[in-house]
């Protein structure tokens, strides 16, 4: 199964987005989509009027309210946490144990590491070397 979500807005979160949920790993596939995939925002996050996401929708995060953000001391936290709420889904959804986020700066870029322990003791680890670039991408 391919999700292909195509729009003609240009702005970088949105455009052409294919993930294949066929190949490796489906929590991999959902942590991405937690992550990348914007959620509606409220009045007073809006940019510029725009509240991105979709009205509905309750997956996603609001990175999208830190592009404009400079890499700051206090833009990590804030970072940080949005992950971490994006993630929770899985622990409410009982499908992990655990959902651990750690962002981190060096020089111009934003790394992120998240870590995800299943019920079945499986665990999976997820780096981004750049996460403030594919924010922006």
């Amino acid at each position: 199964m391919y999700l292909n979500y195509i729009s003609d807005i240009d702005h970088a979160a949105f455009g052409t987005c294919d993930i294949n949920f066929t190949e490796g790993d489906p929590l991999s596939s959902a942590i991405l989509m937690s992550i990348f995939c914007w959620s509606r925002g409220t009045s007073a996050e809006a940019e510029g009027g725009i509240r991105y996401g979709w009205w509905a929708d309750n997956v996603g995060s609001k990175l999208w309210t830190q592009m404009r953000a400079k890499i700051l001391p206090k833009t990590l936290p804030r970072i940080q946490q949005i992950l971490q709420e994006a993630l929770e889904w899985l622990i409410t959804d009982k499908i992990c144990r655990s959902v651990e986020v750690m962002v981190w700066q060096e020089f111009d870029k934003i790394k992120c590491n998240i870590s995800i322990n299943k019920n079945d003791g499986y665990s999976l680890n997820m780096r981004f070397e750049d996460l403030w670039q594919h924010m922006r991408d």
